[in-house]
């Protein structure tokens, strides 16, 4: 996606056609999806119909869900909540600028696009940081288990060095490089 950037000092736009049916169907599509597998709840139930043409508390409790996916700890919004939504995509890095106007229009003709890619803009970034969260789960379980897998080895090994037994360590290198081997085309596959 591009991430925006200035041409001759003049911010250059999105570069999606926000404009679109089919933009705006597949945002609402992947806004919807996102709330209902996150468990989303308010005070009006969540629907395609409802997301076509919300109201500014329905996009404020959807912008308020999602800061809370970032930081559980996120505040309320207070009374100027259209500047905390300016400046919270500001600082998560969001390319294009968002208006005011569009914000307390929310559900507008011409505000409702620009909003709906925001919000699929933050949806990815909100994905890919649960991907990777995901995967760093994976990895540290990965290596708790592979040092436990060397742990074992040495305690093993160390007492058949203690014991004098060095016939029976060979035996057990065998083993711990098969086992090594086996875990490594696991991990490759």
């Amino acid at each position: 996606m591009n991430r925006g950037s200035t041409l001759n000092g003049a911010r250059v736009g999105d570069t999606r056609d926000v404009q679109s049916r089919g933009f705006l169907a597949a945002g609402i599509n992947t806004i919807l999806n996102y709330l209902l597998e996150h468990n989303f709840h308010s005070t009006t139930p969540m629907s395609a119909k409802v997301l076509k043409c919300p109201s500014v508390k329905d996009f404020k409790s959807i912008v308020f869900f999602l800061f809370r996916q970032l930081d559980r700890n996120y505040p309320e919004f207070g009374d100027k909540f259209d500047e905390e939504i300016i400046t919270m995509f500001k600082h998560l890095g969001y390319p294009t600028p968002i208006s005011k106007s569009n914000i307390t229009s929310a559900g507008t003709p011409h505000a409702w696009p620009h909003l709906v890619a925001a919000l699929t803009w933050l949806i990815e970034l909100l994905s890919y940081d649960e991907a990777v969260a995901s995967e760093v789960t994976r990895t540290e379980e990965s290596d708790e288990a592979s040092d436990k897998y060397l742990n074992n080895y040495l305690c093993e090994s160390y007492q058949l060095f203690l014991a004098g037994e060095d016939d029976d360590h060979a035996d057990l290198e065998s083993q711990f490089q098969k086992g090594f081997e086996d875990r490594n085309k696991m991990v490759e596959d």
